[in-house]
């Protein structure tokens, strides 16, 4: 069994395919070098794969966590659900309130 490689060890990864790399996110900053243009950072999305020699993930970009929570009229609330779905059908229908989402803030730079 093949594991897929973490490209965003920092490390410089040699390339010669054109589809992107599994496991780099669309809006990852990478280091590209093109033997045609030379290296260059840009946003993955960005990147034209097939004319590739090596790249670098600069900076990885991870999607905030999520979940639901059911929060009622009288202020209390219930546990974290990992879908709305989930958080709708656990709702105690003998209390008024509402199903809220709640995002994981993303983390500073500084």
């Amino acid at each position: 069994m093949t594991t897929t490689p973490d490209y965003n060890d920092g490390a410089v990864h040699w390339w010669d395919s054109a589809d992107s790399p599994l496991g780099i996110h669309p809006k990852t900053t990478v280091r590209v070098l093109d033997p045609c243009v030379g290296t260059f950072n840009s946003l993955a999305q960005k990147i034209s794969w097939r004319m590739v020699s090596a790249f670098q993930v600069i900076k990885q970009h991870v999607e905030p966590r999520e979940w639901w929570v059911n929060v009622y009229e009288d202020g209390t609330s219930g546990v974290l659900h990992k879908t709305e779905q989930e958080a709708v059908s656990m709702f105690e229908s003998r209390h008024r309130g509402t199903t809220i989402r709640v995002a994981e803030l993303p983390k500073s730079d500084t």
